[in-house]
């Protein structure tokens, strides 16, 4: 998952729902290697100040996490549709793939 900065709340509160997604283990792991912990504080909060989940998501964005989800992401989706190649192909598996495609979803978040 993605973490954005919409406008309303309802877009922060999902991510930060009390639950860590990939995004989130993945910027408190960067921030404790690098002898920070702002993420972690920020979640054990609770808070539901837009404001500090804006900065937040920030952090998350400064350290890199974002985009490097986004590159695993498009990196795993190569590597199923080799995968479903090489065990004969599947026309229904592909438009699954594709319908569920990072590069997909960037073009429609645009």
């Amino acid at each position: 998952a993605v973490v954005t900065q919409s406008t309303g709340s309802s877009g922060i509160n999902a991510e930060y729902g009390g639950k860590f997604s990939w995004v989130i283990v993945q910027g408190v792991l960067k921030e404790q290697a690098a002898g920070r912990s702002q993420i972690m504080s920020i979640l054990k909060q609770r808070t539901s100040d837009d404001n500090v989940k804006r900065h937040c998501c920030k952090l998350l964005e400064s350290l890199g996490v974002q985009k490097e989800t986004q590159e695993l992401l498009m990196e795993m989706e190569v590597e199923l549709h080799r995968q479903i190649e090489e065990f004969g192909g599947n026309e229904l598996f592909q438009t699954i793939v594709d319908r569920l495609s990072m590069k997909r979803i960037e073009i429609l978040t645009s």
